[in-house]
């Protein structure tokens, strides 16, 4: 899909955990969400999921928010608790039309024109090399310029 946007100024954030039997960190393809734009994290804790889940308006997702995909606009922090995305769905699959749309609404730049602080697309899809979540987290206030997406492996 990020393909499809080239112009677009963005950053995605992908989130992995374990979520169900056959997750494994290991076995991830490595042909999935493959974009400059896109960073790959590894969530052992489920920290993001968890955290999404916990609020009143994702109450839906509960205990773990995952297959999901958020949309926040430039400048939003992750503070001590989850922030409300601007746009959201779950499944990624079943609500692509509109994650789609929200992608195409933003606003196309050129590369030379693009703000330090681009907004954030982040999913959790494979592809190495993996940061680490909970220091990236755990590092203080966390810039989310755009989007979240979070999912274990189906």
């Amino acid at each position: 899909m990020l393909a499809a946007y080239p112009d677009r100024d963005v950053r995605v954030h992908v989130v992995w955990f374990n979520m169900v039997r056959t997750d494994a960190r290991d076995r991830w393809p490595r042909d999935e969400i493959v974009d400059d734009r896109a960073t790959h994290y590894w969530d052992e804790d489920k920290a993001v999921g968890r955290a999404l889940a916990s609020r009143e308006e994702l109450a839906g997702w509960r205990p773990v928010a995952w297959d999901v995909w958020l949309l926040y606009p430039p400048g939003v922090t992750w503070g001590d608790d989850a922030p409300l995305p601007a746009a959201r769905g779950r499944t990624i699959i079943g609500t692509r039309e509109e994650l789609d749309a929200a992608i195409r609404d933003v606003p196309a730049t050129t590369p030379a024109a693009r703000l330090p602080a681009a907004p954030t697309v982040a999913t959790t899809r494979p592809r190495a090399p993996h940061s680490d979540l909970a220091s990236t987290l755990n590092s203080g206030p966390t810039r989310i310029p755009l989007a979240l997406t979070v999912r274990g492996r189906p």
